[in-house]
């Protein structure tokens, strides 16, 4: 797996169209679904910086469109959210001059990505059902720590039956204030594990594929009028570029528990639709 030795390999992409798409579904105690809703976006990922050794990657997501349709309903294009951007980092750790970078430029990147996003909630309608696109921008974010702690990995993951921790991950909590919540507000995920598939040709790209999966994850949210605790568990797959270490595609199913005998499913995916070269 001579590719994780390389970090992103992005000097030569101007910018990557991907489509997202998740399914979420509110289950009653007897089984039922009571409720689904739909949310559908295209955005572009844009290298921004990146550091000499390859150890980190500045990128800006720009949205492109936006649509929302709850079951039976007539589809909503969500025009809020058109054009709006947040940023993430992408990391690897494996190299040597990593270490000292992330500790100076690197850690300021990931700090002031909160930022950014914070003040990109602050943007859009007060409203229950916008929580869907909170969750969009942590889907992606997420997606990059996953990808990045593969990355770094001093493993080569080249056992299929390999199923190994990815210590930067397990138990770290995440912020869920976003503007809506209490600043307690969090995320924190239980034992994050991941293990290696195998290879896959995909739009003609060379990838490699990666299975994930985080149980007994937790959360809190509140505010001045309501609270709310549950549990959440997730599985998926990521698939890497073999040759710039990006992300070409993801799934992931997660079942959230809360209060009330209450289950919601979620079933995301996102896929590289056009990558753009210089």
């Amino acid at each position: 797996m001579e590719w994780t030795k390389k970090g992103f390999q992005a000097q030569n992409i101007s910018s990557v169209l991907y489509e997202y798409s998740v399914k979420m579904d509110h289950i009653a105690e007897n089984g039922t679904i009571n409720m689904t809703h739909f949310l559908t976006s295209e955005y572009n990922m844009i290298p921004q910086r990146q550091s000499k050794h390859a150890s980190l990657l500045d990128t800006k997501y720009e949205i492109v469109n936006m649509f929302y349709s709850p079951s039976g309903k007539k589809t909503i294009e969500w025009t809020f959210a058109k054009e709006k951007s947040f940023s993430s980092v992408l990391f690897n750790m494996s190299v040597d001059l990593a270490v000292d970078y992330y500790q100076k430029e690197g850690k300021e990147l990931l700090d002031g990505q909160w930022e950014i996003i914070n003040e990109l909630f602050s943007m859009f309608p007060k409203l229950p059902v916008t929580g869907l696109i909170h969750a969009f921008v942590y889907d992606i974010i997420g997606m990059d720590q996953i990808l990045s702690h593969i990355v770094s990995s001093d493993s080569n993951y080249v056992d299929f039956d390999d199923r190994l921790s990815i210590n930067s991950l397990d138990h770290k909590s995440f912020d869920m204030s976003a503007g809506l919540y209490d600043a307690s507000s969090e995320y924190k995920n239980g034992d994050m594990k991941v293990g290696y598939l195998g290879e896959a040709v995909y739009h003609d790209r060379k990838t490699v594929v990666y299975y994930f999966s985080c149980d007994n994850a937790s959360f809190q949210m509140s505010d001045k009028n309501k609270s709310k605790k549950g549990f959440s568990y997730y599985r998926g797959n990521i698939a890497i570029d073999y040759e710039t270490g990006i992300l070409y595609g993801a799934d992931m199913t997660e079942y959230v528990f809360s209060g009330n005998n209450q289950l919601l499913r979620r079933d995301m995916m996102i896929k590289a639709k056009e990558v753009n070269f210089l």
